[in-house]
């Protein structure tokens, strides 16, 4: 289950549009365990909600104040489907953290594969088939990736060990979008 979470508005240690997006990972006991999954700063959006379902999310239903009076901010539920989880990943490579910063190259190449995806890459009909349509898709782009980065170096061409940790990456999309989608596969 994802969840958004902000500061009330008329909190005193409110900073302005900020809304962060976490994974519940684990609930029981009357403990539950939150994964962080990314901030969104909605300055140019009309709202957190518009905001949200820009970013690839689907509100699920209203805000509440949370259970725990000590942290003082509110949630609300959200769902994504695979095309969210897709404009996500892009994100993820447009503004690379230090996991991805050390490769420029490979993520802007898979930048680019995530972008062609999200902006040619034909939708089905049938929402319920879209992991298995974007693992599909994804799975051709990394034999592409596999099979340049084998070739001998060609100029004009990206080099093959760009191309060898894009497939790295890549592959490990994938492997999330498996993980994330289990039960459409």
């Amino acid at each position: 289950m994802l969840i958004a979470r902000r500061l009330p508005v008329d909190h005193p240690n409110y900073n302005g549009p900020d809304v962060q997006v976490w994974r519940v990972v684990d609930q029981g006991y009357g403990v539950e365990v939150l994964q962080y999954v990314e901030h969104i700063d909605h300055n140019a959006a009309a709202t957190t909600e518009s905001a949200l379902t820009a970013a690839g999310y689907t509100v699920a239903g209203p805000w509440k104040p949370e259970a725990d009076t000590e942290q003082a901010r509110e949630r609300m539920p959200l769902t994504a489907d695979a095309r969210g989880f897709i404009m996500r990943m892009f994100r993820l490579y447009v503004r690379p953290g230090p996991c991805h910063a050390a490769e420029p190259d490979a993520a802007g190449v898979v930048q680019t594969v995530l972008a062609r995806l999200l902006l040619v890459g034909q939708i089905p009909a049938d929402t319920a088939t879209l992991p298995s349509h974007y693992r599909a898709a994804l799975r051709e782009r990394l034999a592409e990736l596999t099979a340049r980065a084998a070739r001998p170096p060609q100029p004009g061409h990206t080099p093959p060990e760009v191309c060898q940790r894009a497939a790295k990456h890549l592959a490990r999309i994938i492997r999330t979008l498996e993980t994330e989608y289990a039960e459409s596969f």
